[in-house]
């Protein structure tokens, strides 16, 4: 009984140590959940530039943005899944001196 009493009180503190910090958790996840629409949105134009591409050399270049940035939004998108971040919790808009007419 006496271990069940130590499970059930680490716990308690884990809760409450939970809810002491929910304004740094909430800015850190609006931070983590703002670098993911922007990478996406950089992945996006990185990807048009590559359609758009006619020398080798831009070819090159444009492929090696867009893996880069493909990596960089799946990264985020892992972290994200780490800490268990509900995206529809944000509906995060991007500034409008920030937005393009790329789909996201």
């Amino acid at each position: 009984m006496a271990a069940n009493r130590g499970v059930l009180m680490e716990w308690i503190k884990r809760l409450l140590n939970r809810l002491e910090q929910p304004e740094q958790l909430s800015s850190q996840s609006r931070t983590l959940v703002q670098e993911i629409w922007e990478a996406h949105r950089d992945w996006k134009v990185a990807e048009l530039k590559l359609n758009e591409a006619v020398e080798p050399d831009q070819i090159d270049y444009a492929i090696y943005v867009t893996e880069a940035t493909e990596k960089r939004y799946n990264m985020l998108l892992r972290e994200a899944k780490v800490q268990q971040l509900d995206m529809s919790e944000y509906s995060y808009q991007l500034p409008a001196s920030r937005k393009n007419k790329i789909d996201m």
